[in-house]
């Protein structure tokens, strides 16, 4: 590792030290048990960028190579439910501490240890239940948000009622319980769409590959865009979307900008700022296509059209 590099880590880690003494030291092993996470999560996401492009399978059956990350990603449910078992507990120990500050904190702390295990447990139950140990980190969407939010709301709700069975829910504060559940969702969601978001920004800070535009800022642009470059060995750098309809001038999809209609894309290719375009509309006129087509021919810039079709294959009467 060279030099410049060990500096900028180890200038992050002193940094980070620092700001752990800053803290009030009842919330500072809070703070370096959230840290050490967000280190799993981006390890576990560098293991799966492939580094070993060249290797023959058999280096890696006799050992000469061995990748732990491969063996690690085979138990990636395991890992999912052991980093799920420590969400719960920092949301719920940090719900606790909101609630309770100074010294009415070591007047709730018995109350804290003896739902930990009734929340711990029924809150990894309730989000297996729902289905959130089925779904794929690097491709986490908004239908997954909404079964997380109902494994929490489930685990929430049936700690609540069996703590109420046994405590009578003497001493015990349903703010605790709202901010828990807040907490969590939070810690649930982050950690589920921290793939996509470290993709994306990697991919952002990219400053090689082939220069991008996409004809066509609908829906079919933005398929364009996940099938491109949401695979590791892509090779693009997105410059941006052209589209004809001035109204979606200046507007952004999936983050990337709109920059103008046929006329701007023309003097992206002539100015040379452009190696591909990609025509994912079917609206696009003949004589339109042809001008292009022209244009890409003498500025040496590939055109393809990507589109989706329904073939069948089997005929059902």
């Amino acid at each position: 590792m060279d030099k410049p590099r060990v500096a900028v880590i180890g200038s992050g880690f002193g940094g980070l030290a620092v700001a752990i003494r800053g803290f009030n030291s009842e919330w500072s092993s809070l703070a370096a048990a959230i840290f050490m996470l967000a280190m799993i999560i981006f390890a576990v996401y560098l293991a799966q960028v492939r580094v070993y492009e060249d290797v023959e399978p058999a280096m890696l059956q006799n050992g000469r190579i061995t990748p732990f990350a491969f063996e690690f990603m085979h138990k990636r449910r395991v890992a999912e439910v052991l980093l799920d078992v420590c969400l719960v507990s920092i949301s719920y120990y940090t719900a606790y501490r909101l609630r309770f500050e100074g010294g009415s904190w070591t007047t709730a702390f018995p109350q804290f240890i003896a739902s930990l295990p009734i929340v711990l447990g029924v809150q990894i139950v309730a989000l297996f239940v729902v289905g959130t140990y089925r779904g794929v980190w690097r491709h986490f969407g908004l239908m997954d948000g909404v079964v997380l939010a109902r494994g929490v709301v489930l685990g929430t709700l049936t700690s609540v009622s069996i703590i109420v069975y046994l405590y009578r829910f003497a001493d015990y504060s349903r703010a605790v319980f709202v901010i828990h559940a807040a907490l969590l969702m939070l810690l649930l969601t982050g950690t589920r769409a921290s793939f996509r978001l470290i993709g994306e920004f990697i991919r952002r800070r990219r400053h090689e590959g082939r220069r991008l535009v996409i004809y066509g800022a609908g829906d079919g642009g933005a398929i364009a865009i996940r099938e491109l470059l949401n695979t590791q060995s892509s090779g693009f750098r997105m410059i941006g979307f052209v589209d004809d309809d001035s109204r979606k001038a200046r507007q952004r999809i999936q983050g990337y900008p709109v920059l103008g209609g046929y006329h701007a894309l023309e003097a992206l290719v002539t100015g040379g700022a452009v190696d591909l375009v990609v025509v994912s509309t079917r609206l696009m006129d003949v004589p339109r296509l042809h001008m292009l087509q022209t244009v890409c021919s003498e500025n040496n810039v590939e055109l393809s059209r990507m589109h989706f079709e329904l073939h069948e294959l089997v005929a059902v009467s």
